[in-house]
């Protein structure tokens, strides 16, 4: 799971689509800022994903699933939702940085 987040992050889409089962269409790289998992199974996870888009935190909310063949475990699929939230150049950035959002991930 952590492996798959950090590379939606650097934009490794041959990583993405050789870790699932389905075909990938690439897409843009998101300014990606934080992931929790909240429950992780045999082949289930749990997990908020986070990234900045046009002066909003949107939160990416899915219980993935995985199957392990031949030794790797690839994503089978998941239902994501998504909510926004808009966010004030003033307020500290979501990444955890320490510094304002205008001067972090605002930009």
């Amino acid at each position: 799971m952590r492996s798959r987040y950090t590379a939606f992050a650097r934009g490794l889409w041959a990583y993405l689509a050789a870790t699932q089962t389905q075909p990938l269409q690439p897409g843009a790289t998101l300014a990606w800022v934080a992931l929790t998992v909240h429950e992780a199974t045999f082949d289930e996870v749990a997990f908020t994903a986070r990234h900045v888009e046009a002066g909003a935190e949107v939160s990416l909310h899915e219980r993935s699933r995985f199957e392990q063949r031949d030794g790797r475990w690839l994503y089978l699929g998941g239902e994501p939702t998504l909510t926004a939230r808009k966010l004030s150049r003033n307020e500290p950035c979501p990444c955890g940085s320490g510094k304002k959002l205008k001067a972090c991930h605002g930009a």
